[in-house]
């Protein structure tokens, strides 16, 4: 009889810590469906065989977009290389809590080609921050969906 009151307390805590670690997570658009991320580094590599394809990606973001929150940057490990998810059409925009977070990010692998047109900056948003950029990486992620986690 003890085994088994030790056994529901158990029970319940891990289920108290379940629930607890589901709400530290917001989610942003789309709801995430596809289920195993593609590594960065694969992404990386052999940027031409994933085009098109709706995949995942986790990482920790390391730079956000100051002015329409277009883009995030992912980190890599080589700070000079980072990993870019940007919104190719300003459909998506990046929460502010994406800051310095650890993220899940759902969206189709894209390259930049003339039907992919070259971010325009809004009136004011290059003053919005000294030193603010917009990455024109050749390969992108085109987010649908984040899922930020605490």
């Amino acid at each position: 009889m003890r085994i088994a009151k030790v056994c529901l307390v158990l029970f319940a805590a891990l289920l108290m810590v379940a629930c607890a670690q589901q709400q530290n997570h917001q989610t942003h658009g789309e709801p995430i469906t596809v289920e195993n991320a593609t590594a960065l580094n694969e992404l990386m590599t052999n940027p031409d065989a994933f085009v098109g394809q709706t995949i995942l990606v986790e990482g920790h973001v390391t730079g956000r977009c100051q002015g329409s929150s277009c883009w995030v940057s992912l980190d890599t490990g080589d700070p000079e290389a980072p990993f870019f998810v940007r919104s190719a059409d300003h459909s998506f925009a990046f929460p502010e809590a994406c800051d310095n977070s650890n993220v899940r990010i759902q969206g189709v692998w894209t390259v930049i080609t003339p039907e992919v047109e070259e971010h325009e900056h809004e009136e004011g948003e290059e003053e919005m921050e000294e030193g603010h950029v917009c990455p024109e990486p050749q390969y992108f992620l085109d987010p649908v969906g984040v899922e930020i986690r605490s």
